[in-house]
């Protein structure tokens, strides 16, 4: 089936493009703001990566149209599209089970607000904000658990057994998340806060992934925390400047939209090492960032304006140049999305009635 993105309408041989200091070692910043307007080539990103392809098999009984990376673990990939869960061998791209269990009745989900894996069992966790409740499956769709509570938007298991659970808020200054125990008791609840004013729009926090940390940023926040069961530390701040939307912009959406070409806007960010890709809108265009954030410099930057214009960081794959975008990392492999006119360039028995084709990153040696 066809994969329809939608879109809104180098060290050595490349120059490198530093904009501000990173004044707290602890703290590292990236200069969105300074960047802004900046002549910001769009590198290949050959020189760090060393790509291969994920084809992910077709028939007639598993179709994927968009879809979403949900997780990965030992060689296992998991694909949402169209609420339902297929689980991949992420060596072969072979379907190995399509969960769906979409309902109103016992042991399913009325819709899937986020899907994460455990880390240790072959466990997934679907969360559902309709009904305030995770459910629980293993790989094949076997229903094993209903955990319920009062207001949550995203659950997802620490290395030390633990639970982040993101809640679901329409008031400020309440706690973002909370930590729980591997029994569901509460252990404690953030110190970041959520920032609110009359809003049109429903606004959901989320954790992400870096390096096999967990990671959180409230929604109108410009830093990122790294989480742990003992504390929230501030790790990144993105630093948007006067491109950050004023709060009280979000009230109506008619002030929203007289206003949105004028800041960034939706914003969606992965970290793996000390690669930091940022993509947002500004301007009536998406940008797609690279950037190190040890040292503070964008790497590279594409920006689209419409359809026919090409998606994500360059790449060569088998000697073939493409262009692909991060939207997930695990285990040292950072899988990405490759748009199916990029896909015919590398396989020429590729159609875009297929099945996506992903293109898997492992880092160089340094």
């Amino acid at each position: 089936m066809k994969l329809f993105i939608l879109m809104f309408i180098q060290l050595l041989y490349f120059p490198i493009i530093s904009f501000g200091e990173i004044k707290d070692e602890n703290v590292k910043v990236v200069d969105i703001e300074g960047s802004i307007g900046k002549k910001i080539p769009s590198n290949s990103l050959d020189m760090y990566f060393n790509p291969s392809v994920l084809q992910i098999e077709t028939s007639d009984e598993y179709l994927i149209g968009d879809y979403f990376i949900a997780g990965s673990k030992n060689g296992k990939l998991a694909l949402v599209s169209n609420q339902d869960i297929f689980i991949i061998d992420s060596n072969s791209g072979k379907i190995e089970s399509k969960i769906s269990r979409r309902g109103n009745g016992p042991q399913e989900y009325v819709e899937i607000s986020s899907v994460s894996l455990d880390p240790y069992k072959d466990i997934i966790y679907v969360t559902d904000m309709a009904k305030n409740r995770v459910m629980t499956y293993d790989y094949y769709g076997t229903f094993i658990s209903e955990l319920p509570f009062k207001s949550v938007a995203d659950l997802r298991k620490l290395n030390d057994n633990n639970y982040v659970v993101c809640y679901f808020l329409r008031n400020a200054e309440t706690s973002c998340f909370g930590i729980y125990d591997k029994d569901f008791k509460l252990i404690r609840n953030s110190t970041v806060k959520k920032r609110l004013v009359k809003n049109f729009m429903i606004s959901v926090d989320v954790t992400l992934d870096s390096n096999g940390e967990c990671c959180f940023q409230e929604y109108y926040s410009d830093t990122l925390y790294k989480i742990t069961s003992d504390a929230d530390i501030p790790y990144l701040k993105i630093d948007l400047g006067k491109y950050e939307m004023p709060m009280e912009y979000y009230a109506t959406t008619s002030v929203y939209n007289k206003y949105s070409d004028d800041y960034i806007i939706s914003q969606s960010k992965l970290i793996v090492d000390d690669f930091f890709f940022y993509k947002y809108f500004y301007d009536r265009k998406m940008y797609l960032d690279v950037w190190n954030i040890e040292k503070g410099y964008l790497i590279s930057r594409t920006t689209l304006r419409g359809n026919k214009d090409s998606y994500g960081f360059k790449i060569s794959v088998d000697g073939v140049e493409v262009h692909c975008w991060p939207e997930y990392a695990s285990d040292g492999i950072i899988y990405c999305t490759v748009l199916p006119n990029e896909a015919e360039k590398i396989s020429k028995d590729y159609s875009a009635e297929n099945n996506p084709m992903l293109i898997k990153l492992t880092m160089k040696s340094k």
